[in-house]
């Protein structure tokens, strides 16, 4: 049954709903933000689950010093300059395009290695990018010889861009030692920011070290790489984009302006490729395989090669959404394939997302009005359930971050406040029912109705009845005589005794017809039950009359005394009317034909038809009364009496 809606009420109280969820947003944001995190991690698992990970860039190489490298060449604990050095000499041979070095190599006594590993840096082509590491304290010592170095780009930074980092403070905290700076080809920040939870989603792609523009290690190497020009470099609000960049593909040559979507503090999302293992990275090499090959390698040609120490000794792990256990320097590698692949996560803007939230919002509460009961929650649900799905598919089939935490509580804080509201307005309303319906209808039927409510759609069904029609003998002289007190007493003491009689035989009283009882009984399944009933209740109700009548007697009042007409067959029966009004009632000439009968009889009378008393001979006596003519009715019926 559909239930009316206060539109002010469900409106004002969703909006206060939502203000509250807002607010509670507000408050819990850090909270809420390491689920958010922890949902994007779910969603990283799924896409790699999918097998919808990025693939890696085939210009993209890692030569790692690994656990394997160490074993094999006996240095286990610390690698001599001079291994360094050869490695990078035969990487250099190989005609690279540029070496990303993620390994800081500072000063030592190992003076020879120290020479070794700086002419290996300066040999061949010179691509050996090196790394440092920044810090925004004001007590480190800086190195004015790498300074003034990594300053020769002479590029200022951007003053309408203001990471929430004290930028005016940056420092250099490490860099390798003045004389492989010098004969780098360029120098890039290694820094890598964790999430709250500890896990490395972003990387950063530039920062402000004392005023100038420093470029993160993968993208220095890409600039490098394609001789792009930083300075081109434009930023705006999450976003920069890089114009005229050039492109890497056999069929194109044409440089395009390449969008990079970035957080409000510069860094953007890692698209990893997936698990760290070969079939993800399929182009990682052991550098001692390298240090022992005699030949030449043209596979190196022309690619970035990332060289890292990712041994067991080198520490140089991190945590991220997929492994527990990352190599740092594979942060690196997928930065440089998701740019040259042109391949990014982004996250919806601000403003689309409240344009769709306030969309759920909308059809949450239209939902509210328009549907009820288990439609409505089917449909809440499905939108609920249906911004979660969205939130992963748009991830895993598109690389799009919607967020989900914030929309789900607010869905759900809807939901439940709608549905707490509509619980209300149900109670409320089947209060109204039970008590417009209780006083005419037996218990048995309302929990019927309760339990479906169907019951009372308009126009009801054909059935088979028994209809009692009970009247008070000589009421009419008794209201002329008597005092309206007195009248509405001896109503209400009839009334009480005759709906107790009928609702325990399980009838339904259908009208109070002023000192007459219009009820019918329905019959139990398939079986003819409803004769017996009726004429089980309306003698019940002649013995209590009986008693009644007694007691008026003794104090001399007017004589309590009923007659009653009992009638067999078909009726509609049904809610039968106009919708605003609810008449659970009867029709049919089943109806005139009990009120006939108990008419034809005389004070205290119990008078059936002849279909009711085919049902009652066995069980009761019976006198037929013949034939008789009664008024609307052509031809004779047959009478019984009880």
């Amino acid at each position: 049954m559909k239930i009316k809606v206060d539109l002010k009420k469900l409106l004002y109280g969703g909006f206060t709903v939502l203000a509250i969820s807002l607010s509670i947003i507000f408050i819990f944001k850090d909270l809420l933000y390491l689920f958010e995190l922890r949902s994007l991690d779910i969603r990283f698992h799924l896409r790699d689950m999918s097998n919808r990970n990025p693939v890696i860039h085939e210009k993209i190489i890692n030569v790692n010093i690994d656990d394997f490298s160490r074993k094999e060449s006996g240095k286990i604990v610390e690698w001599p300059k001079s291994y360094y050095a050869h490695l990078i000499n035969k990487l250099q041979s190989y005609d690279p395009g540029v070496i990303p070095c993620d390994i800081l190599f500072g000063h030592s006594n190992d003076t020879l290695g120290n020479g070794q590993l700086v002419q290996s840096v300066s040999s061949g082509n010179g691509v050996v990018i090196s790394p440092y590491l920044y810090t925004s304290s004001e007590n480190e010592i800086t190195a004015g010889l790498y300074r003034s170095f990594m300053m020769d780009s002479g590029l200022e930074f951007m003053p309408d861009f203001s990471p929430d980092v004290n930028v005016n403070k940056n420092n250099v905290l490490f860099a390798p030692f003045d004389q492989i700076v010098y004969e780098s080809l360029a120098v890039g920040f290694v820094n890598i920011e964790r999430d709250p939870d500890g896990v490395v989603r972003r990387i950063p792609v530039f920062t402000n070290v004392q005023g100038k523009l420093a470029l993160h290690l993968f993208f220095q190497s890409i600039c490098d790489y394609l001789g792009y020009d930083p300075s081109k470099i434009e930023i705006y609000d999450q976003m920069i984009v890089l114009k005229d960049f050039p492109q890497i593909s056999e069929d194109e040559t044409n440089n395009i302006d390449l969008t990079i979507p970035v957080d409000e503090n510069g860094y953007l999302m890692i698209n990893y490729a997936g698990k760290f293992n070969l079939e993800n990275y399929p182009e990682s090499k052991s550098a001692w395989d390298i240090m022992q090959f005699d030949g030449k390698i043209d596979h190196f040609s022309d690619k970035i090669v990332i060289l890292s120490d990712i041994s067991a000794v080198g520490k140089d792990f991190t945590i991220t959404p997929l492994d527990p256990i990352f190599p740092k320097s594979y942060l690196f590698t997928n930065a440089i394939s998701s740019i040259l692949h042109q391949d990014f996560i982004t996250e919806w803007p601000t403003k689309k997302y409240l344009i769709y939230l306030t969309l759920l919002i909308l059809i949450m509460f239209l939902t509210g009005i328009y549907f009820s009961g288990k439609r409505y929650a089917l449909t809440s649900l499905t939108l609920i359930f249906s911004h979660i799905l969205l939130c992963f598919i748009a991830f895993i089939l598109w690389n799009q971050i919607i967020p989900l935490v914030s929309g789900t509580i607010i869905l759900s804080s809807l939901f439940l406040f709608i549905t707490f509201y509509k619980f209300i307005s149900v109670e409320h309303e089947k209060g109204v029912l039970e008590g417009s319906l209780k006083s005419y209808l037996s218990p048995h039927l309302m929990a019927k109705i309760e339990e479906n409510p169907d019951l009372l759609k308009l126009g009801g069904e054909r059935k088979k009845i028994s209809v009692v029609f009970a009247d008070l003998a000589n009421f009419t002289t008794f209201c002329d005589t008597a005092d309206p007190a007195e009248v509405q007493e001896v109503l209400s003491l009839y009334f009480a005794e005759a709906a107790d009689v009928i609702f325990a035989e399980g009838g339904i009283i259908d009208k109070y017809l002023g000192d007459g009882i219009l009820a019918f009984f329905e019959n139990d399944g398939d079986s003819i039950s409803s004769p017996m009933k009726a004429t089980r209740a309306s003698i019940e109700l002649q013995k209590r009359a009986d008693k009644i009548n007694s007691v008026f007697e003794s104090q001399n009042r007017f004589p309590f005394i009923i007659r009653v007409g009992i009638s067999t067959g078909y009726a509609k029966v049904g809610n039968i009317g106009p919708p605003e009004k609810i008449d659970y009632t009867i029709i049919g000439s089943v109806v005139n034909l009990a009120a006939r009968l108990q008419g034809f009889g005389d004070d205290g009378d119990i008078v059936v038809d002849e279909d009711t008393q085919f049902f009652l001979k066995d069980e009761f006596k019976i006198e037929s009364c013949g034939k008789q003519s009664l008024k609307g009715y052509a031809k004779k019926i047959p009478i019984y009496k009880l």
